[in-house]
């Protein structure tokens, strides 16, 4: 660090001779040495030092102010591959657009991940004058047109020139999607070419922690629709809590016990539930139990016009399009007696844990990284740097305000919020989640109060309102998320009244999310303060009985003494402790658990690739293949010779005729290549159409498989299996399936489907 400190110095002193050019002068100096250094084989200190100034004169000459030295360093820590951790107001756009041009001068490809669609666009906008200057190309990749009816393939050309660009900006989401669609393309020129070489993640926290268990999923396919939605739903609706079945709401998990499984023994008439044969019973069984006492309307989703609507859990905006997965829909719509909609599979999937392990370099920015530095070491390499406050913070973090009850926690910050605003204090009230921002919404506007409700709805208001949310007795209600990257600016004369007040209406569930709101007050310099209202009622207590807590509660004091409220707060702090415990537990777990799925992934995705790639075919091996795919078939599955042949070889044949299979599989080879022997590259064409049409197949199945045998876990507590083990044992299990299903769909397809050439080959698989 003291070493960065040196660096941005020496930059800083440089930059200040550059400012005396002229601008055609310094344009045409600072691309020319941007040229020049590009094209080196090596970068020296003084390379790197001179390539600083450059940057930081650019970017003065477009913003008109100089970059910080601590805006420097942390574009130094990002080029070493770390994470930046600094606090609100320092300028992560900037230290991001000089870590960006120190990359492309070393010959990286980057990629800049932001939170939402609108924080990538206004960041790519307020850089590129920035770096057209010094004449480097960026993109920015946005979401597809949902509503569009235009294929993928046919914007492939338009993403990929986009994400040619040495500088893309994008979110993790479009990436995570484009890298799953462009690997279910059938032809080589439809494929997109992804670089995986450097990604700068801005609240890598957020990204990388908070959603990391977060599956991408592309689905499609329609499964036959399954029947036992309804029947599930009215068993569970027969269960009683706590007796039949347990919850741990912090894990969002449900179970049966042993008199529940008893009850579904006897309602279903099976003699045993858990049994290999009742996997889609229990599966539907166990979602019944999640869309009953798990998902909560309001909360996780809506009924609009008969149909369930998803809730963006940070947000609480509406999700158009999209839909719970694994059947969980369908669980919600069985419970909510709307119309069932069709069940789709999981044609694709990754998580962001495994998506961002695939880049060569990662790196990010945050304002709350340190609390979790050991996850970030221990799951992605990643060492966490606090980068020197530019200005020290003078914000003052004031005592929390205890009550016992959530009315009078409430009563109590509605007074303190009225005091601060009749002072001319600006107030960021900050709660859990879009709910309970709501309900002191409707409190305050019950008092006549007017404000502002900010619930991160991932668009251009959102930058509006907190704009709006530094001005003079302005009050602004928000979620933990909302406003996420982007500053509060304060006025002059709320600078001198004390600055920004933000109030929490509760401890949050990790330090690390309490620090991010004490954060969005005092940023370079300014006054501000931070206080949290806790009260006995509070959720953080919810799933955690503190029987202490529960006596105080029960004696319904008007106020709690010193001892109580020491007491309190040390609660608070071990709580907070084990959330994080095991939430990095979980996180873990689910990396481990999807490392299965993508050592498959990679395997299917290169054996695409190689199809998809390969210009001439082996024939005698193709044909060798298929012979032991047939003995294969015959040998293990103990197939009637009979059964086989009609589902295998000949759909017209004749039971009183000898079939020499293998002399049966080299004359359909030879009809087959004679046939297109008179088209160049028909007979290639075809295997290739065979071959991805059965990989992709049965992988969409398996990928469903999967997903179900993942959701059957994770919701599974009965009996004494490591979870992990089992998962990797099952999908094991399921992977050779998969393998030999791949198999049998190879030699049925070229055996029994039909070809018709016209204007080119269509193929009528069977």
């Amino acid at each position: 660090m003291n070493n960065f400190l040196k660096i941005s110095k020496k930059v800083l002193i440089l930059q200040k001779d550059l400012e005396e050019q002229s601008d055609g002068d310094f344009n045409e100096y600072a691309q020319k040495i941007t040229h020049k250094f590009y094209n080196q084989n090596e970068f020296d200190n003084e390379m790197e030092i001179s390539a600083l100034s450059i940057i930081v004169e650019a970017i003065r000459r477009e913003e008109g102010y100089v970059a910080f030295p601590v805006q420097i360093i942390g574009a130094l820590t990002l080029l070493n591959g770390n994470i930046a951790e600094m606090k609100t107001g320092e300028g992560k756009t900037i230290t991001a657009i000089i870590a960006l041009y120190l990359g492309y001068l070393k010959n990286h490809h980057q990629i800049l991940f932001t939170q939402n669609q609108y924080l990538a666009k206004r960041d790519y906008e307020f850089s590129r004058p920035i770096f057209k200057r010094l004449n480097i190309s960026s993109g920015l990749v946005e979401e597809l047109d949902k509503k569009s009816n235009q294929k993928f393939s046919f914007k492939m050309k338009e993403r990929q020139s986009m994400y040619d660009n040495p500088i893309v900006y994008t979110t993790n989401d479009v990436f995570g999607f484009d890298y799953l669609q462009s690997n279910l393309v059938s032809q080589s020129e439809e494929k997109l070419n992804l670089h995986f070489d450097w990604a700068i993640v801005d609240e890598i926290d957020s990204i990388l922690l908070d959603d990391a268990q977060m599956p991408l999923i592309i689905s499609g396919n329609p499964k036959a629709q399954s029947n036992l939605f309804n029947i599930t739903n009215k068993f569970v609706s027969l269960l009683e809590p706590l007796i039949d079945y347990q919850t741990d709401n912090r894990k969002k998990t449900v179970w049966l016990t042993e008199q529940g499984v008893q009850k579904a023994n006897k309602f279903f008439r099976v003699e045993k539930l858990f049994n290999k044969n009742n996997f889609e019973l229990v599966k539907h069984i166990m979602l019944a139990l999640q869309a009953n006492v798990i998902m909560k309307i309001g909360d996780d989703y809506i009924v609009s016009g008969g149909e369930i609507k998803l809730l963006d859990s940070t947000t609480g905006r509406i999700m158009e399009g999209s839909l719970f997965e694994s059947g969980l829909h369908q669980a919600i719509e069985a419970k909510e007696f709307v119309p069932l909609s069709k069940e789709n599979r999981s044609m694709a999937s990754v998580t962001y844990q495994n998506l961002f392990r695939m880049f060569k370099q990662l790196s990010g920015l945050t304002g709350t990284a340190y609390t979790n530095r050991k996850e970030f070491l221990e799951i992605y390499n990643l060492h966490v740097d606090r980068i020197p406050e530019n200005i020290k913070s003078v914000r003052s973090d004031l005592k929390d305000h205890y009550t016992v009850s959530l009315s009078n926690k409430l009563e109590l910050i509605m007074k303190r919020t009225t005091e601060l605003i009749k002072a001319g204090r600006p107030v960021l009230l900050v709660t859990e989640s879009i709910f309970t921002a709501n309900i002191y919404s409707n409190f305050f506007w019950s008092k006549n109060i007017s404000h502002n409700v900010l619930t991160g709805s991932q668009n251009a208001n959102e930058a509006e309102i907190i704009k709006m949310a530094g001005k003079k007795s302005t009050l602004t209600i928000a979620t933990i998320i909302a406003g996420r990257g982007t500053d509060i600016k304060i006025d002059k004369d709320v600078q001198e009244i004390g600055g920004l007040a933000v109030i929490a209406t509760e401890h949050f569930s990790s330090k690390r999310i309490d620090n991010q709101v004490r954060g969005r007050a005092g940023r370079q310099g300014e006054n501000g303060t931070t206080e949290f209202f806790v009260s006995l009622e509070d959720k953080i207590f919810e799933d955690f009985y503190v029987n202490r807590i529960e006596r105080i509660s029960n004696k319904k004091l008007l106020k709690l003494n010193f001892f109580q409220k020491e007491y309190i707060k040390h609660k608070i702090k071990q709580i907070q402790t084990k959330f994080e415990e095991d939430d990095y537990k979980n996180r873990f777990t689910s990396m481990e658990m999807d490392e299965t799925l993508r050592v498959q992934r990679e395997i299917i995705y290169h054996e695409r690739d190689t199809i998809i790639n390969q210009n001439e075919l082996n024939h005698k091996q193709f044909v060798y293949l298929l012979k032991r795919y047939a003995k294969n078939i015959i040998d293990s599955e103990n197939y009637d010779s009979t059964r086989f042949i009609f589902d295998f070889i000949d759909e017209s044949y004749n039971i009183d005729d000898q079939i020499n299979i293998d002399e049966k599989i080299s004359d359909r080879f030879n009809y087959v290549q004679n046939l297109l022997a008179p088209y160049p590259k028909a007979f290639e064409e075809f295997v290739n159409q065979i071959l991805l049409k059965s990989i992709d197949t049965e992988w969409v199945s398996h990928v469903d498989k999967m997903q179900q045998l993942r959701l059957l876990i994770d919701k599974r507590v009965t009996g004494q299996k490591n979870p992990l083990q089992e998962y990797q044992e099952d999908s094991q299990r399921l992977y050779k399936i998969f393998r030999n299903s791949v198999d049998k769909a190879i030699l049925k397809n070229f055996m029994l489907s039909r070809l018709e050439i016209k204007n080119n080959l269509k193929v009528t698989f069977p």
